[in-house]
């Protein structure tokens, strides 16, 4: 007997680790929703990921200046240093975990040092409408440590026992209604045969 080969299913590992963007010159010190999305498409965009494998998980303020915007009058401009903080989830399609992190994590240290995540974020804000970080700067970037997920195949095939009792609750109901149909027809058509018999 010739042996068989079963297909295999090759598990991809996921990568995960926290991105945190330290931007100047914000002129609100609470990102809206808009900003968030604008600061998630410049960390994708740095990172040449998808912006889907990118969440922003929050920011905090860690500096404030005030500038006299003229001489002899009380007007001032407010600017905020806000470090955000986001999460990137990808699949390690190629290569190992630890090099995909490598290479991430050069990726957005030279899109700031390049300028590139600035110009990044200043186009993300202009496109989500956050006049707030259209004029910001990335002053600096890092990398939390990763993790990585190696999901199981058989995971996914995997009943729960809530999800197997409602298979056999939904089954006995199924199986008991159609007896009780059947058993009805069939009675119905005892009781015409028997008045079609006395007429």
């Amino acid at each position: 007997m010739a042996p068989t080969s079963a297909a295999t299913e090759k598990t991809v590992p996921i990568l995960s680790f926290d991105a945190t963007v330290t931007i100047g010159g914000a002129t609100t010190s609470i990102l809206d929703e808009n900003g968030q999305k604008a600061v998630v498409n410049a960390t994708a965009t740095s990172l040449g990921v998808s912006q889907n494998d990118v969440t922003y998980k929050g920011s905090v303020i860690t500096a404030e200046s005030r500038r006299r915007l003229s001489s002899g009058v009380s007007l001032f401009s407010t600017t905020y240093q806000i470090v955000t903080t986001s999460g990137v989830v990808v699949l390690v399609t190629s290569g190992s975990p630890e090099d995909l992190y490598a290479a991430l994590s050069t990726a957005i240290e030279t899109a700031v040092s390049t300028g590139q995540f600035t110009t990044n974020l200043q186009r993300a804000a202009v496109f989500f409408n956050s006049p707030a970080l259209a004029n910001a700067n990335v002053t600096s970037a890092a990398t939390s440590s990763f993790s990585t997920q190696n999901p199981d195949s058989h995971e996914d095939s995997v009943l729960s026992d809530g999800a197997i009792a409602g298979i056999v609750i939904g089954g006995v109901f199924i199986l008991g209604f159609v007896a009780a149909v059947v058993f009805l027809q069939c009675r119905q058509e005892k009781t015409r045969t028997k008045v079609a018999a006395y007429s």
